[in-house]
């Protein structure tokens, strides 16, 4: 086994690297204030929708679109064009990264939240779910506290929300069918758009 090196191996509190630069208590911050303040605009822009179908399924997806495509692009970026120094298997089990620790961030965040917004509504409280978001938070946790994969974290936290990003539009067409019937072609293009990436 290689020698370990402190420039691999590091050891961090895990209360400061979760909560002490102030990057998750913002996201969490942002993404409540802004669930909040999106019912008020959303009632006065759709009132008859919104009165139909109320308002809390648009405006949950509305702010996941933002977490989720910030991972999206921070991940991807980094994916292809930040971690070229991963070279060794060592590396990419133990070296930290800070674009790895801003995915991760932002991904542990967006799961927590959603985990608990998601128990207020029964379209988005499936069990399956609420263990998806549970186990995915969880993840992000240990590989920032730890911290452990760093390199594998960018890919599955950062670059697979890449296909999560329409699946956002696929998600508020279901819920809010008069928009399909209004936009046929956005339903259909963001259906094929998360497919193919899904794939990819």
């Amino acid at each position: 086994m290689p020698k370990k090196s402190a420039s691999v191996y590091e050891t961090v509190d895990a209360w400061e690297a979760v909560w002490g630069d102030g990057v998750v208590p913002t996201w969490l911050g942002g993404m409540t204030v802004g669930f909040v303040l999106l019912f008020p605009l959303l009632k006065m822009m759709f009132p008859k929708t919104i009165k139909k179908h109320g308002a809390f399924l648009l405006a949950f997806e509305i702010v996941a679109f933002f977490p989720l495509s910030y991972c999206a692009y921070e991940g991807a970026t980094a994916w292809w064009f930040k971690l070229d120094d991963f070279t060794t298997k060592e590396q990419r089990l133990y070296a930290t990264s800070p674009h790895a620790r801003n995915v991760l961030q932002c991904n542990f965040a967006f799961q927590t939240w959603d985990f608990f917004a998601s128990m207020l509504h029964k379209e988005t409280a499936a069990p399956e779910m609420l263990a998806h978001h549970f186990l995915a938070a969880l993840l992000c946790y240990w590989a920032i506290t730890m911290p452990y994969m760093h390199y594998y974290g960018v890919y599955f936290m950062g670059v697979a929300e890449v296909s999560s990003v329409p699946l956002v539009i696929v998600d508020i067409c279901k819920y809010y069918p008069e928009l399909t019937k209004r936009f046929p072609w956005l339903d259909l293009a963001s259906k094929l758009s998360f497919g193919g990436l899904f794939l990819i």
